[in-house]
């Protein structure tokens, strides 16, 4: 696991084990930093036994932020009952 910190003071965990290299077509990882419109920004990943990319990079969300939009997740989700 290597740890980047940005210019923005945001930290990225950055997990990479060569398996194999490939160029991915589609990606279904919408959490990763990489990821835009089910596609994935790098040239070439590696992958591992089972598909699994192994260049993900997700951004450190703070716990607050995400404990607000997890508790909105809800009330919308209760919301429609």
């Amino acid at each position: 696991m290597l740890n980047i910190d940005s210019q923005y003071g945001v930290q990225l965990y950055v997990r990479s084990v060569v398996r194999k290299m490939i160029r991915v077509k589609k990606c279904d990882n919408i959490y990763c930093s990489f990821w835009e419109k089910d596609r994935c920004l790098l040239e070439g990943i590696t992958v591992d036994e089972y598909g699994h990319c192994q260049e993900y990079v997700y951004p450190d969300i703070p716990e607050e932020l995400f404990e607000q939009k997890r508790k909105e997740m809800r009330e919308k989700i209760l919301a429609k009952d």
